[in-house]
This record gives C-alpha cells, sequence and structure tokens, in this order.
C-alpha cells in the first residue's frame, strides 16, 4: 500500500485548491482541517491534484496525504485516476469524496465497515438534516435526489455525491467514458449502471453539517445559482437517458434475486 498505514480502508479524492479566491480559499482550509481529522483516525488520503498551488499542497501533507499530479482535463478523469490509485494501492474499501467534507471523515469507518464485513459493495451515505446547507442548494438537491427515486424506485442520497465502494464496484467508476460530459456524471453514472448489474447498495444515514464558512461563502451568489441550476439540469437529463438503457436490465437482475 501507498505509505505506511496499515488501514484497510482509503480515502480517494481530487484536489484543486488556490488562494486566488475566498471559496477557493475556505474549501483548501476545510481540506486541512479534513486531512487533520483523518490522519488522527489513521485514515491514508490519495489525492490527485489539478494545481493547487504550494501553500495547500505543503498544508496537506503536513497531514500526510499524499499526492498524484492530474493526467486527465476532467473532473470525472481526476476522479478515476484517484479510485485507480487507491485499487492499485490494494485497499479493500475505497471513498471517493471532496475531501472539503470535514464532518463526513469521522464515519468513514463505518461506511466501510459495510464493504469490508461484505454487507454490501456500495454505500451511499445519506445526510438526516440538509439546514446546514444554502437555502438553493437545499432545493436543487433535493429535487434531484427526488428524480432519482421517482425515475429509479431507489432511495439515495445520491446528490450528497461520496461514495464508499469495494475494488471491484469501483470498476462501474473506471470504465465510465464520460459519455454525458465528465464532470458531475462520473459518480452518479456508475451508481445506475452498478445497480443494473445487480450490485448490492446501500443508504447508510450518517451526521454530515455542512462548514458553516462554505454555506457563508455560497449563500445567495448568482455564481453557485447558476452552478445548482446546471447541476440539475444536466444530471436530471443524463440520469434520465442512461436509465431508460438500463432500466431492462435492472429488472432482470431484480426477478434473478427475487
Amino acid at each position: 500500500m501507498v505509505g505506511s498505514s496499515t488501514s484497510q480502508f482509503v480515502i480517494a479524492t481530487s484536489t484543486l485548491f488556490r488562494r486566488v479566491n475566498a471559496d477557493e480559499k475556505v474549501r483548501g482550509d476545510l481540506a486541512v482541517q479534513a486531512a487533520a481529522e483523518a490522519k488522527a483516525l489513521g485514515i491514508p488520503v490519495l489525492a490527485v491534484d489539478g494545481g493547487s498551488d504550494a501553500f495547500f499542497k505543503r498544508a496537506l501533507k503536513d497531514e500526510g496525504v499524499v499526492f498524484f499530479n492530474q493526467e486527465g482535463k476532467t473532473l470525472g478523469a481526476a476522479r478515476r485516476e484517484a479510485i485507480r490509485h487507491a485499487v492499485a494501492a490494494g485497499y479493500k474499501a475505497i471513498a471517493y469524496t471532496e475531501l472539503e467534507k470535514v464532518k463526513l471523515i469521522s464515519e468513514i469507518p463505518k461506511f466501510s465497515k459495510y464493504i469490508l464485513e461484505g454487507v454490501t459493495s456500495l454505500v451511499v451515505p445519506a445526510r438526516q438534516d440538509l439546514n446546514s446547507y444554502p437555502e438553493l442548494q437545499r432545493h436543487a438537491e433535493t429535487l434531484g435526489n427526488a428524480f432519482w427515486h421517482k425515475l429509479t424506485g431507489l432511495k439515495l442520497d445520491v446528490w450528497f455525491g461520496p461514495r464508499v465502494f469495494s475494488p471491484e464496484v469501483a470498476e462501474y467508476f473506471l470504465s465510465y467514458q464520460g459519455e454525458y460530459g465528465d464532470n458531475w456524471d462520473a459518480v452518479f453514472i456508475p451508481v445506475l449502471r452498478a445497480m443494473a448489474a445487480g450490485e448490492r447498495i446501500a443508504s447508510v444515514p450518517c451526521n454530515y453539517v455542512h462548514a458553516e464558512t462554505q454555506t457563508h461563502i455560497e449563500e445567495g451568489t448568482l455564481a453557485y445559482l447558476k452552478k445548482r441550476l446546471t447541476q440539475l439540469s444536466s444530471l436530471t437529463s443524463a440520469i434520465e437517458i442512461e436509465w431508460m438503457r438500463l432500466k431492462d436490465a435492472y429488472a432482470s437482475t431484480r426477478k434473478v434475486r427475487a
């Protein structure tokens, strides 16, 4: 394994933190906090970096983060590269998450246990309360999750983003070719494909709270409103197209299990 950790699970992430604006500085500061939390808990962190400045890379390295330079040009490519490094290192449970989600770190051992004990092969963490988020984000993500549930029949908090999975399920992420833009879709479409193939997927409650500093910087800005609307529109479109392609296969796997 990379580094000296004896952990069977790992955090795989992609990073791009610079001090060029308030948003990136806030997220970078949160990422350093999260890395310190992971280090204290003995959870290794592998990061594919797309050009963070020296200040943040040094701070994250001081907290034990192992870096790899990003090779691909898209967000989806960065995520796949991080997952690929985790698989190559031999970890038995891989948690993909944005590193700035500080309050999620302490729950990763719980999610990983589901994988390590064979209870399920893919965990989608489920937030219990979205009140810590900016109002517009709460509405957009509630609508997105409702759309997923209505379309697939499976209730998951997919708009949260983190995924925890076995090396076998990692292949659904690694084989994704970015057909729907290779942005946020890179961690959504593989979940649909895993479902259609009959993989076991669990929704596991978590007590995540969004950082106040991040909520403050995003609340009420036009740029973030546009981001949430674009995200909701592009993802619901991609999910529906892909589900229409996969739903018969999913129905077949359900019949076999029954």
